[in-house]
């Protein structure tokens, strides 16, 4: 069973019924409040913008078998919306600056609720191409109402929103608040934190758009909307801040586990390139002295076998330097199999060796030598 944090929703019900309350008493404390400033607004959406397109980047790259689509679907909703954002924050006020508002909202709402209807059956190259044509959307839209302005609707009228700029916030609102539902629901099946995360952001901007609903340009609602979508823009830098240590931390502990192997392959290349000397080594040895030795103990055999019939001394004689040298060859084999040197490998006994294997070489019959 997986830790399940409730702390994202209780943050999130919290805040957001403590926006609607401060909201609606300072508006009625002081309906005809107004703050006109633009430069801290265009610098909330940008930085909005901002977060909801590197939060796509992060979530295109997120996800497994199960989750990789539903995830993929968001990215699609962030990646628009933050587009949208972006030309909403450099507008100027007027029915564009509150169309491309409108529209970001709507962009994320549908994203959002993409995400729970992905297409079935599809690879990664369909699902990346959602999100492409999502954002191509998005800049195709924007980048029409910023060349064609004269095409853009009233939003505005007499100071207050139209019923025009009203119903796409109406409609991201119920799509956020379903996806919300949703998410929520799949995040008590499931246990797993992004869920959980998810369903708290899409909360957050279903409450956003309906202050934005109820309210007018620049007044105590306007700004709650915004700093409600400001929260927003905090959880999600701070799920973008947790993935990113935890591909640090994964490249650093794929890095120490790389180090490892090269390691423990340095040293098995050391242990092999030993076990070659070792053999080569052995080789060399067993040809110049084993076999040597083993070569003329049966050249004196055959020396025997011609003696037997003339000389039974001769035939004593040689027949005990063969059972000499044969001992000899038996100890040195016995040494190679139990890893020691031979004596003569180790420069023992030289001398008598070499002047045994010369009595022998001399002992046997020339014919034998070509």
């Amino acid at each position: 069973m997986q830790n399940r944090p409730l702390v994202p929703y209780v943050v999130t019900v919290v805040a957001g019924a403590g926006v609607l309350l401060a909201s609606a008493a300072l508006h009625f404390l002081w309906p005809d409040w107004r703050w006109h400033h633009e430069p801290l607004h265009s610098t909330i959406e940008a930085v909005g913008g901002l977060v909801a397109i590197a939060t796509s980047t992060v979530l295109l790259q997120a996800g497994n078998e199960v989750t990789a689509g539903r995830y993929r679907m968001l990215a699609a909703g962030f990646l628009g919306m933050g587009i949208l954002e972006e030309f909403h924050a450099v507008a100027q006020p007027g029915n564009g600056f509150v169309l491309f508002r409108n529209l970001a909202s709507l962009f994320g709402g549908i994203g959002f609720a993409m995400a729970w209807r992905p297409p079935a059956r599809t690879d990664l190259s369909d699902q990346r191409r959602h999100v492409w044509m999502m954002a191509s959307g998005a800049l195709l839209v924007g980048s029409w109402f910023v060349l064609f302005p004269n095409h853009i609707p009233e939003m505005v009228r007499n100071g207050e929103f139209t019923p025009l700029a009203v119903a796409p916030q109406t409609v991201a609102c119920i799509l956020f608040l379903v996806t919300g539902a949703r998410l929520l629901a799949e995040y008590r099946r499931s246990g797993r934190a992004e869920d959980a995360l998810f369903a708290s952001l899409a909360l957050i901007y279903s409450l956003a758009e309906f202050v934005f609903i109820y309210s007018i340009p620049w007044d105590n609602r306007w700004w709650f909307w915004h700093a409600l979508r400001l929260m927003a823009c905090l959880l999600a830098l701070g799920y973008i801040g947790r993935k990113y240590f935890q591909v640090t931390s994964d490249l650093q502990t794929a890095l120490e586990q790389t180090l490892r192997a090269k390691e423990i392959l340095s040293q098995s290349e050391a242990r092999l390139r030993q076990m070659f000397d070792d053999r080569e080594r052995m080789a060399q040895d067993l040809h110049d002295s084993t076999i040597q030795s083993l070569f003329a103990l049966g050249l004196s055999l055959e020396r025997c076998q011609r003696l037997v019939a003339r000389s039974y001394q001769d035939v004593a004689t040689q027949l005990e330097q063969a059972v000499k040298s044969l001992q000899t060859v038996i100890r040195d084999l016995r040494g190679y199999i139990f890893g020691l040197e031979s004596p003569i490998a180790n420069g023992h006994a030289l001398e008598a060796a070499l002047s045994s294997l010369v009595n022998d070489m001399n002992n046997a019959p020339h014919r034998h030598f070509r």
